[in-house]
């Protein structure tokens, strides 16, 4: 094939047969360390304006295209943001870099690799392409580069947890901070890898950026992983992680859901363990609770209750040792709905405690709905 449009493949089986032809990329494995590769403008066919086209291009090694008019007249603006977005932070990575390789290992998988950046393309048209711990949703790509710094693509669930939906996401980390990307944004619940270097947890901020301001959000942060709602409201479609020692506190607070006795009607047990990483005694420990629920529906998740929470006598934490840990048993008090169209409980726990001054920790748990069903 001459042409390295979008293939039509039913109507290119229906010319020369099926299995009579392929797609060999030989200008671009030839040339795209010199050349920097666009599609011809004469044709809508080639113009970026589906998940499949972009996919197409960007396993090719083509730039993207738009049409002039979609900006006029306003028509495409989610196509234009993710031509753009794209560009910025990824073909600006592939521009100049030779084709080191080409597979089609199946039917509707490509794979390619530019410079140092690996692109998967998934062709099918309703079945995801699972690689490692992401699902590339249906016409989708993933880009990946070999020094971890970037993963992008669209994607359907990304580091093993499922999205609200199907997302372009573009993930770009550093050993201090991590900035995630969402051209044509919309809200979803996000789990990041958090850098092999973030040892302590409550060191992991959460900011999201919106008309240049940034605001800290809540954030889950356990096993190595940082989980926000990025949340689209207002069109943010930036948000960013950081790792700021400084902000760290005396206490290191984990929840889990008790295995033992399991939820009595709509009452859910879940346990605190609190633990003292500081150098000084705290004193007069108490602890509130709260929770709410994002919704298993796919719809915009968002807080649609909060909860309040029986916890043991706050006398009976009067004193925490360096180095000790302790458990607090509490039970969430929960509406029936939520047993029934609940996907994740938000908990939110607030200690306050005393180690010659008073003062507050806040801390934030994702607990999923399955686990303590």
């Amino acid at each position: 094939m001459a042409s390295l449009s979008f293939p039509k493949f039913k109507e290119y089986d229906d010319l020369w047969g099926k299995g009579n032809w392929t797609v060999e990329p030989v200008s671009v494995f030839a040339a795209h360390g010199r050349v920097i590769f666009y599609q011809h403008n004469l044709s809508d066919d080639v113009l970026s304006d589906s998940d499949q086209k972009i996919t197409w291009n960007m396993v090719h090694g083509y730039g993207l295209s738009v049409a002039r008019t979609f900006i006029r007249q306003n028509l495409e603006k989610k196509w234009i943001e993710v031509a753009a977005a794209l560009h910025q932070h990824v073909i600006s990575r592939m521009l100049g870099e030779e084709m080191k390789g080409y597979l089609r290992p199946g039917a509707k998988i490509v794979w390619s690799r530019y410079g140092e950046t690996d692109v998967y393309g998934n062709l099918s048209d309703n079945e995801p392409l699972i690689v490692g711990n992401h699902s590339i949703a249906p016409g989708g790509f993933m880009a990946v580069s070999a020094d971890g710094g970037l993963t992008a693509g669209f994607f359907s669930r990304f580091n093993g947890q499922q999205l609200f939906g199907s997302h372009y996401l573009i993930v770009k980390r550093s050993a201090k901070e991590m900035e995630v990307h969402q051209p044509d944004a919309s809200t979803t619940l996000l789990t990041l890898n958090c850098p092999n270097e973030w040892e302590d947890e409550s060191s992991v901020r959460v900011y999201k950026l919106e008309k240049g301001l940034e605001s800290e959000v809540p954030a889950a942060v356990g096993d190595g992983q940082v989980t926000f709602l990025f949340d689209a409201e207002k069109n943010a479609n930036t948000y960013r992680v950081r790792y700021v020692p400084e902000l760290a506190g005396p206490i290191a607070v984990k929840a889990v859901a008790s295995q033992t006795g399991g939820r009595i009607g709509t009452r859910w047990p879940v346990t605190l363990k609190i633990s003292n990483r500081g150098t000084k005694s705290l004193t007069d420990i108490k602890v509130k609770v709260d929770a709410w629920k994002i919704a298993a529906s796919g719809n915009v998740p968002a807080p649609t209750f909060k909860s309040p929470a029986t916890c043991p006598d706050p006398a009976t934490i009067k004193n925490l040792k360096s180095g000790e840990e302790i458990s607090a048993d509490f039970e969430l008090a929960l509406p029936a709905s939520a047993v029934v169209d609940a996907r994740y409980l938000w908990i939110r726990a607030q200690i306050d405690f005393t180690d010659g001054t008073s003062r507050t920790w806040k801390v934030n748990f994702k607990l999923d709905m399955g686990q303590l069903l």
